[in-house]
């Protein structure tokens, strides 16, 4: 089961419309993938006949602001463990949504969240990769995997 673009791409307005009210017009599509020194990141797996991978990459300022906007707070007041639990759960919130759209696809993990340099680590069998301006800032989605099912 392949994801399309279009697929991964609405799943990720719709939550980023729901979960921090953004009008999809705000959120525009970049190919541009510009280097930043520190990228917070996110990983929810997705496990059954198809195992998989969703990512998130923003920087930290924006991870301050998204926990800002999901908290109801200032992002100033924002941590580096509230800013790691808003990318982490924005995460999960993409991967259920995905996993319904994905044959196969019957549990999600808890979120990994670290901070790591320029990039998004390689995922096995990439299908989607969204890079995306907030504002300027750079929030990146992965979605890679494939069936553990030799006749799929």
């Amino acid at each position: 089961m392949r994801l399309s673009t279009a697929q991964v791409d609405e799943v990720v307005r719709s939550v980023l419309d729901v979960t921090l009210r953004l009008d999809a017009n705000e959120l525009r599509r970049s190919a541009e993938l510009d280097p930043q020194p520190m990228m917070v990141r996110a990983q929810v797996n997705l496990n059954g006949e198809w195992k998989g991978q969703v990512q998130m990459y923003v920087s930290p300022d924006l991870a301050r602001e998204i926990a800002a906007v999901m908290m109801r707070s200032a992002p100033e007041d924002m941590g580096r463990e509230e800013a790691f639990d808003a990318v982490g759960e924005l995460t999960n919130m993409i991967a259920g949504n995905l996993r319904p759209l994905i044959l196969g696809s019957r549990s999600l993990s808890l979120p990994k969240v670290t901070e790591q340099g320029v990039g998004p680590t390689a995922l096995p069998d990439k299908q989607v990769e969204l890079s995306y301006r907030l504002d300027g800032r750079r929030l990146c989605v992965s979605v890679g995997g494939s069936s553990t099912n030799s006749l799929n």
